[in-house]
Parts: C-alpha cells; structure tokens; sequence
C-alpha cells in the first residue's frame, strides 16, 4: 500500500511541478482514518516516508509532522500499541527532521515531540533516549528560535517521561562537550525539582545521580552553568532539605562557597566602610563642641560668654570650609 501511495506521489509531484501544486499537501489533507493496526501502519509510513530527508518540500513536511498526533487521536485504546511500534520505526526520520535549518520546521518538530509524549505519558519513555540527542543538539545552535524550541521541549519532555529515562538522558547531557547543552539539562532539572507533578517516591532513587550531577556542575568551566547549577541546588535543597544539608556539610570549601545564600538587595554589608569626607568634618565639629562646653563649665563667667563663641565659630568655619563652604 504505501510503495503504491509513494509512487503515486512521485508521479503527481512530476506532473504538476510546473504548475506549482503542493501534492504532498492534497493528500495530507483528508483526517486520519484508522480502524485496525494495519491502518495505524500505512497511516504513519505514509509520514515517515515523507520525512526521509530535508530536501524534499518543507510544506509537505510540516503537514506531515502535524499529522502524527492526529493518528494518535484517531487510535482507540486497542490500536495504542500498533501505534508505538509503527513511530519507533518512524522516529529515525523525526530526529533528520531536526536538523533541519528552517526555524519554522524546527518549532514544529519540537511541538509534534512534546504532543506526542504527553499524550503517550509513560509509553512514551522508551523512545525519550533516542530523540533527546537531536534536540540537545539544537540548544547550541546560533539561530535562537531554534535553540529556545529545543531547550524548551526537553524541559517538557522531562515533565512528562518516566524518571528513570529523564534522568539517564539528563546525566549524559550534564558531561556535554557544549556548555549550552549543561546549563539546558540543569535546568531543566530545576524545573523538574519544582514542578508539582514530582513525587518523593520517584525521585529518591535518583539523589546520588543527582548529588554526581551538581558536583560536576558546580566545577565547571562555563561561568553560565555554575550559576545553572546554583539554582538547581536551591530548588534541590527547597525539595529534599536533608540530604541537600548533608551534602554541604561534607562538600569541598571551593563547593560550599559556591553554595552560600547570596545577600538580598540592599542588605547591608559587615565590612566596615571608612568614613565619608563630610563624616569626618561632623566628627570634628561635635569633638570640638564638645570640648569648648566643659572648659566653659570649669572656667569663670567672663570665659564662658567669650571663649566658647570664639572656639565654636572657628571650629564650625573650618568644618565648613572642608566639606567645600557654605554658609554656617
């Protein structure tokens, strides 16, 4: 059935070409029809063969991604299996499609991945460690929609796969030759340890795994990781406070400074700070006030209505004068 779909696809491709007829688009268009596990099978080999490549028609190969999920939601609960046979044969050709160099078709991909997940969930986790390579490769691409699409699915993909597939992919990624692909698997750690979908009991198996990947994190050689890094301990430490508090207590000095709650803005420092110019005059006027009333105590009352006049506005110019004049 699909040598036949292909080959008719080809042949209308050659005969409308000049006429500049979208073919892939025609026979795209018509909603999925899947009734059996054959159907599922002709349905998404049909997809896959319009994936093969990124040369062909970007068109085509959009409608064809987006139609992915709308086999899924044609599938009863019945043909669920046939479907995740027939898409690990398709994935292959999924993952050329990511490296594709058109932003368009990139974001695309990205949001037919993260559908297909969630609407999978736990099935979904045997296929996460053969896409995740494709889309850690995006995050270190230099257009910026493309990177963002990226980082943005295997944040998503990290919400919705089962933890042991999540965490094996974002421990591999954590010792990525490129700092961007760190500082996206620690984050999306972070937001792994923050979201409210997370349970104890799914993630405490992985605490060690987690506690290798913060001390590699928290030595790295990219500034931007450290500080990656830094908010995925506190969203760690927020989570599960006893093991974070050990985990202090017997890291390395250089770790543990890393690790000290930053100063809010606008606290305070502790290191004394030398006294202003104008401090200093004020300083001095108070001293000399001060010592012009106790001789005016002890003195007789002919000094006490001369010399404590004379003494202050002295001291009071001079003060001024410091500071940079003005009038006293």
């Amino acid at each position: 059935i699909n040598a036949e779909y292909m080959g008719e696809l080809r042949m209308a491709e050659s005969e409308g070409a000049a006429e500049g007829n979208n073919v892939s688009e025609t026979l795209l268009a018509s909603p999925p029809v899947v009734a059996s596990a054959e159907d599922v099978h002709t349905e998404l080999t049909r997809v896959s063969e319009l994936l093969a490549d990124v040369t062909s028609d970007w068109n085509g190969r959009v409608l064809a991604l987006n139609r992915i999920p709308s086999i899924l939601e044609a599938c009863s609960p019945s043909l669920r299996q046939p479907f995740c046979e027939a898409f690990a044969r398709l994935l292959p050709n999924l993952s050329i499609q990511l490296t594709d160099l058109r932003s368009s078709l990139i974001k695309t991909a990205c949001v037919v991945v993260s559908t297909i997940a969630t609407q999978l969930g736990d099935d979904f986790g045997p296929f996460l460690e053969h896409i995740f390579p494709s889309l850690l490769k995006l995050t270190y691409v230099t257009k910026k929609v493309m990177s963002d699409s990226g980082c943005v699915c295997i944040h998503q993909l990290c919400q919705t796969c089962p933890m042991p597939y999540v965490m094996m992919c974002l421990s591999a990624a954590s010792t990525d030759g490129h700092a961007k692909a760190r500082q996206c698997a620690m984050s999306s750690l972070t937001s792994l340890l923050q979201s409210s979908h997370l349970t104890s009991d799914s993630f405490m198996p992985h605490v060690t795994q987690t506690l290798d990947m913060l001390t590699r994190g928290l030595t790295d050689a990219s500034a931007d990781v450290r500080k990656s890094v830094t908010a995925t301990f506190r969203a760690f430490e927020s989570r599960f406070p006893e093991p974070a508090a050990e985990y202090k207590n017997t890291a390395p000095t250089n770790i543990k400074k890393l690790l000290e709650t930053p100063k809010r803005k606008g606290e305070r420092t502790s290191v004394r700070q030398p006294p202003s110019k104008r401090a200093r005059a004020l300083s001095d006027l108070n001293a000399a006030t001060t010592t012009t009333t106790t001789t005016a105590t002890s003195s007789t009352p002919t000094a006490l209505s001369t010399t404590p006049t004379t003494s202050f506005v002295v001291c009071a110019t001079s003060a001024a004068s410091e500071y940079g004049g003005g009038e006293v």
